[in-house]
């Protein structure tokens, strides 16, 4: 069984919920509010990555058919997907060498330029992608930073205008 997938919000909420005492996912550390929450709750108490709880004087996520509140705790799954050191190797299991990136795709066509010593500017890649100029930044500060936690540093020269590098 290979690790768990988790998204950055299912992954924000139960890093916070790890760090508390008893583990009580609720209330819940993430700008996701409302029934988004409640499908992403729901999303992971499927997954087992949470369970439910008698909730006592935590704060209650549902109310059972006998009218008793529930709350959600993390699992031992749980606990495992945001922290692969407490994770019990299993036959079968692959390493993972980091995030999935096909060789052909344009996120690895702008890697590659951003990585060659002269850099790219945000036209060159333009031309490359058949991207818009927002569609660029926005893929510096998304995919690069949040996602991958790559760095992506700018300078500017006379003839080319704005560049931008990923340090190799």
């Amino acid at each position: 069984m290979s690790t768990t997938e988790l998204s950055d919000t299912q992954r924000q909420i139960l890093v916070a919920a790890c760090g508390r005492r008893g583990g009580y996912v609720l209330p819940a550390d993430t700008t996701v509010k409302g029934g988004a929450l409640k499908k992403v709750l729901g999303s992971m108490l499927s997954r087992n990555l949470v369970q439910e709880v008698p909730a006592g004087k935590q704060q209650a996520w549902r109310t059972d058919e006998t009218g008793r509140a529930l709350t959600l705790e993390v699992t031992k799954t749980g606990h495992e997907a945001v922290d692969p050191k407490h994770r019990q190797p299993r036959a079968g299991d692959v390493s993972k060498a980091g995030p999935k990136q096909r060789a052909n795709s344009k996120q690895a066509l702008v890697i590659a330029m951003l990585k060659q010593p002269s850099g790219a500017t945000v036209a060159e890649i333009m031309a490359q992608t058949d991207w818009q100029a927002h569609t660029v930044r926005g893929f510096f500060a998304d995919a690069l930073k949040k996602r991958l936690g790559v760095e992506v540093t700018s300078a500017k020269d006379e003839e080319r205008g704005r560049f931008y590098r990923i340090a190799a």
